[in-house]
């Protein structure tokens, strides 16, 4: 069943923060959206790492193909076939910023909600406000500051 549909999986480190703790939380993901190729930005995915095919990620998309990103002081357009990938935490974060977009191909599973601790089991906050730009809201900012 974790083949086809998903898995639990323990997510630990500061990069989460404070979507997931930094001790660790265990999620469920979902694999079906891996099929239909549906993903969108705010969504938090387990992923492997493009620098260690051995390690697993957990990141919020912040951009999808022909998305495009400010990234420090260039703006990066996301290739088809890929994400753009940021932990909610960005100053305690390894992710797209570092080592560009992410090919489709890495992604494991859109995380559905967390599972334990108990106390805090349900669907997970959506994206911190201010930290996701979609092309629609780059065209906006651009066209207030002309």
């Amino acid at each position: 069943m974790r083949r086809f549909f998903g898995a639990i999986t323990h997510v630990e480190g500061p990069s989460m923060i404070p979507t997931l703790k930094e001790k660790g939380d265990y999620v469920f993901y979902e694999k079906v959206s891996l099929l239909f190729k549906r993903f969108r930005v705010g969504d938090v995915i387990i992923c492997r790492s493009p620098r260690n095919k051995s390690q697993f990620l957990c990141k919020r998309i912040h951009g999808v193909d022909g998305d495009v990103i400010r990234c420090g002081r260039r703006m990066v357009t996301v290739p088809p076939g890929a994400v753009w990938v940021e932990g909610d935490n960005a100053n305690d974060s390894i992710d797209s910023r570092h080592y560009g977009p992410i090919p489709n191909g890495l992604l494991v599973g859109k995380v559905v909600g967390r599972v334990f601790p108990f106390r805090r089991a349900g669907r997970l906050a959506s994206a911190p406000i201010g930290r996701i730009r979609t092309p629609s809201a780059l065209d906006n900012s651009r066209e207030h500051s002309r």
